[in-house]
């Protein structure tokens, strides 16, 4: 395993840049150490061998919670528009973002 570069410096910068992230010098230290840690993490884990693992982890059935409607809604509707910018004939006004 090569500890030295599993991410590099410009992957970084590429990666922040089309984030739109700006990074300080500073920053972009602590970011480059935190991700060269979460890269050696997922590389210890697949050099572990899992052949001879089987099934699932978690063997017990999830039941899901009953469906209930909110009243609250129905009863006070403004409740919906509260904080809303923008609201007209049952619909809702967004800034646009994409060109």
């Amino acid at each position: 395993m090569n500890h030295e570069k599993l991410i590099t410096d410009e992957e970084i910068r590429i990666t922040a840049e089309l984030s739109g992230i700006r990074l300080s010098p500073d920053d972009f230290q602590a970011l480059r150490i935190a991700l060269q840690n979460t890269l050696l993490h997922f590389e210890a884990i697949a050099g572990i061998d899992s052949d001879d693992i089987h099934g699932h982890p978690v063997e017990r059935i999830i039941s899901l919670s009953e469906t209930r409607q909110d009243l609250s809604l129905q009863k006070n509707p403004e409740l919906l528009f509260k904080n809303a910018p923008d609201f007209e004939d049952g619909f809702f006004f967004v800034p646009r973002i994409v060109k």
